[in-house]
């Protein structure tokens, strides 16, 4: 297997957005809200915590340390199970198949 390399500064950065995101999910999620308000504090951390430009990073720091260090039999196995995530879509959140 493969040893990944990721610059200190990338890593901490890393670090810092996943904690932000799970504890503040978290807290969302433990929080006594109605359904209604739920959806609107939801809504409003998606947005005001750049969440995906978080992700985006984080995913991005990754992909490059990866293509780097992992070795091509490694890099095949991880795009075969990337190739079967399953994404979420409107369609079944709204129970339309």
């Amino acid at each position: 297997m493969a040893v990944l390399s990721v610059d200190l500064e990338s890593l901490k950065k890393i670090m810092c957005d996943l904690d932000y995101l799970v504890v503040s999910l978290d807290r969302i999620g433990s929080a006594q809200l109605t359904q209604d308000e739920r959806m609107v504090v939801h809504d409003r951390f998606m947005e005001d915590s750049n969440l995906t430009r978080r992700l985006l990073f984080i995913r991005k720091i990754l992909s490059v340390a990866i293509d780097k260090s992992a070795l091509p039999a490694e890099l095949a196995e991880i795009d075969k199970a990337v190739e079967k995530v399953q994404w979420w879509d409107i369609r079944s959140a709204l129970g339309k198949k």
